[in-house]
C-alpha cells in the first residue's frame, strides 16, 4: 500500500475528494496554507495500492480538467503537487490480506 500526499488549490479540493471517493479511493482532506502568497490549499491523503499510482495520477488529471471545463476556468500548469510514501505498516479494516485489525 502507498500513501499519496497531494497538495491542490482549495478550489479543487472538495470535488476531488468526492470524485476520488466515488471511484473507491480512500481520501482525507486537510486544509493547509503555504507558498509565497500564503494562498489556501488542500492537502489530500490518498491511500492507493502499490500498482495504482499511475492510474491515480491519471484520475487526478482527468477530474481537474473536468472541473476546469465545467467552471470555465483557465487551465493552470501547476494544478497540484504530489509525492508518494511507502506505507508498509498499513492495516486495512476491510480485511483484504494487506493487513487486518
Amino acid at each position: 500500500m502507498k500513501l499519496m500526499v497531494c497538495i491542490v488549490d482549495n478550489k479543487y479540493g472538495s470535488r476531488l475528494v468526492h470524485s476520488l471517493s466515488d471511484k473507491g479511493y480512500r481520501v482525507t482532506k486537510l486544509a493547509s496554507t503555504g507558498g509565497f502568497l500564503k494562498k489556501g490549499n488542500d492537502t489530500l491523503l490518498i491511500g492507493v495500492r502499490n500498482d495504482g499510482i499511475e492510474h491515480l495520477q491519471q484520475e487526478l488529471k482527468e477530474i481537474i480538467q473536468h472541473i476546469e471545463k465545467e467552471k470555465k476556468w483557465v487551465a493552470n500548469q501547476n494544478r497540484y503537487t504530489s509525492f508518494v510514501v511507502n506505507s508498509p505498516g498499513f492495516l486495512s479494516k476491510l480485511g483484504n490480506n494487506e493487513g487486518t485489525l
